[in-house]
């Protein structure tokens, strides 16, 4: 999802949500930037896709975002993920970099510790209905929906099948040549300060890490915070 055409634009912004979210939690994210065009990832499941099957293969997704994003790699891309979208901002970088356009300058992860292979027992897509609600309430995400049991019953299978896709990785990560930025809220119960810092081992390029005042989903709040602290932190050739 284009989310501002600039012809002017000397780079572009990849936006990837997290579990059961849409392009449509960074609509807004476009005012805070000048130079620069987001592109925002819809997975299938939701907004404009809802129709389609909710993505089962977490390969299938990289490939298809890989694809969806290879018109626009003519300019530098900076790629951003929250919680489990960066997990898949990871993969997506790593085959975006091996591609023929311009490699990302910065992949920019929040709220996410470094993806290993997580135990069955401990895998959250496989708690009850209530259990998953209580985690979510837990972690701040989705307060509407989560007081309103109709529109529960539709997100709570789309926040199932992302965290399946991502709680499911056989293997651990390699590291890629992108420089990082690990992000977080300084009162997020999910990923600790060390957890976060962990993200270092991920690349072979510069790292940096920031946090900001907040929960898991800090920047909902103050989403010009971040977007003007990726933009000054971007590697400028």
């Amino acid at each position: 999802m284009r989310r501002a055409v600039r012809p002017e634009a000397t780079w572009r912004l990849i936006c990837l949500p997290h579990a059961g979210a849409s392009s449509g939690t960074f609509s807004h994210w476009s005012t805070f930037l000048t130079d620069a065009e987001l592109i925002a990832v819809q997975l299938p499941g939701r907004g404009d896709r809802l129709r389609e099957p909710l993505p089962d293969d977490f390969g299938a997704v990289v490939n298809e975002v890989h694809e969806a994003l290879s018109p626009y790699s003519d300019l530098p891309l900076v790629v951003f993920g929250h919680c489990g979208g960066a997990v898949l901002a990871l993969e997506v970088v790593r085959r975006l970099t091996a591609g023929d356009g311009a490699p990302p300058t910065a992949l920019v992860v929040s709220g996410q510790a470094v993806p290993t292979a997580i135990p069955a027992e401990e895998q959250l897509h496989r708690l009850s209905d209530d259990e998953l609600a209580g985690q979510l309430r837990r972690l701040g995400g989705l307060p509407l929906m989560l007081d309103n049991p109709q529109l529960l019953r539709l997100v709570l299978p789309v926040v199932r099948a992302d965290m399946r896709l991502t709680e499911t990785i056989v293997g651990v990560a390699q590291p890629v040549c992108t420089p990082i930025l690990a992000v977080r809220g300084t009162a997020d119960v999910r990923v600790s300060a060390e957890e976060l810092a962990n993200w270092r081992t991920m690349t072979t390029g510069a790292f940096s890490v920031r946090e900001f005042p907040g929960g898991h989903f800090y920047f909902e709040d103050d989403a010009e915070s971040l977007v003007q602290e990726i933009a000054e932190a971007r590697p400028v050739a």
